[in-house]
């Protein structure tokens, strides 16, 4: 994360101060056409072998009140950071480590990898990236906590997602496999040569590639799947729900988009944390209106997960072209869509188990 950033920067001395402009971490609030009300950037102060990170933030005007034409986006970026070289950080109070990493403790049930080991990366979306790892020809998936201000929550989303993953293990099928949890120093460390008796933090995750899109992405196409390949996918999606819910576990955010289709276009679940958020026109009608979702019993989560399941199994039964399998779609999503209780998951396997080739 801030390895990687620190190669592109601006670094402008002080003394014997440097200040490293993070690129990419220019923000701005206010009405389109006005000078922004507020200004931010983040920066890196370093003096000696200590370094803090910092965020800037300038409340108010910094053109002349008079002016009804305002300066361009770039142009108010190199105005918020020439008044940062003016700031004389030796005056201000420092705090030391005070953004951490969750520490990280070895486990014989879950493979580690250094992140120097991390070859360059492709971002998918936000914290994911498609990458491979150096001296391995195989593509990979690996999530990380990739904001240049680490956000506690985060930390706990990817603690969570890589206990249930470990937990999910040896291959359960159609849902998305770890390959090692990704480690390294603390990034954030205010002295970077201090010794801290070799702890490390846990920087992301690794984890098994599916080429072939999303679920999402074949809705959008379903001329191009083969015949009768929804039953089969409404299959493995309800099969992999089934081994969460045995392990205790609520998925909370099943939708297409986290369902990824393999090289030998299976269904595959992803996102398996449990609490990394809700989508709202996923949430089942009960959830909607109520306190949070994700602090409700394991029960209803479990209600809600059946519901979505039933959206999905709709939504398939809508673009596929075979009679009979669209029949057994609806069916089976009509059930799984009532008010609790909801069609079992079992109910839902061997109604489709006996429908796909």
């Amino acid at each position: 994360m801030a390895e990687s950033k620190m190669m592109d920067v601006n670094t402008i001395s002080i003394d014997l101060w440097a200040i490293e402009f993070l690129p990419r971490t220019y923000d701005e609030t206010g009405a389109k056409g006005t000078e922004p009300r507020k200004r931010s950037l983040n920066l890196v102060v370093q003096s000696s072998l200590s370094k803090w990170h910092v965020k800037v933030t300038f409340h108010g005007s910094i053109q002349n009140g008079q002016k009804s034409v305002y300066s361009k986006r770039p142009k108010r970026r190199k105005d918020l950071q020439d008044l940062c070289d003016c700031i004389d950080f030796q005056q201000i109070r420092l705090l030391d480590d005070i953004i951490r990493y969750p520490s990280y403790s070895y486990s014989s049930e879950i493979p580690t990898m250094d992140l120097s080991t991390i070859g360059e990366k492709e971002e998918l979306e936000g914290g994911v990236h498609k990458l491979r790892i150096l001296g391995d020809p195989e593509i990979y998936i690996y999530k990380a906590v990739e904001r240049p201000f680490y956000v506690p929550p985060d930390s706990e989303v990817l603690e969570r997602e890589l206990s249930n993953l470990s937990t999910l293990r040896r291959n359960t099928a159609g849902i998305v496999q770890l390959i090692a949890a990704v480690v390294s120093s603390n990034p954030y460390q205010t002295n970077q040569y201090e010794k801290d008796g070799g702890s490390v933090v846990l920087r992301g995750i690794l984890l098994e590639h599916h080429p072939n899109g999303t679920l999402e992405d074949a809705l959008k196409s379903p001329q191009l799947q083969p015949a009768r390949r929804w039953c089969r996918w409404a299959l493995q999606i309800t099969a992999a729900l089934a081994h969460l819910h045995q392990r205790g576990l609520a998925h909370m955010d099943l939708k297409p988009s986290n369902v990824v289709i393999s090289a030998d276009f299976d269904a595959v679940l992803i996102d398996v944390s449990g609490i990394g958020g809700v989508t709202r026109q996923w949430l089942a009608p009960e959830m909607r209106n109520g306190p949070d979702p994700l602090s409700r019993s394991i029960d209803d989560r479990k209600q809600n997960d059946i519901w979505a399941l039933g959206e999905m199994i709709s939504a398939m039964a809508d673009v596929c072209c075979e009679d009979d399998e669209k029949r057994l779609l609806k069916s089976v999503a009509q059930s799984a869509t009532r008010p609790p209780p909801r069609l079992p998951l079992e109910d839902a396997i061997k109604a489709l188990s006996g429908n796909h080739p």
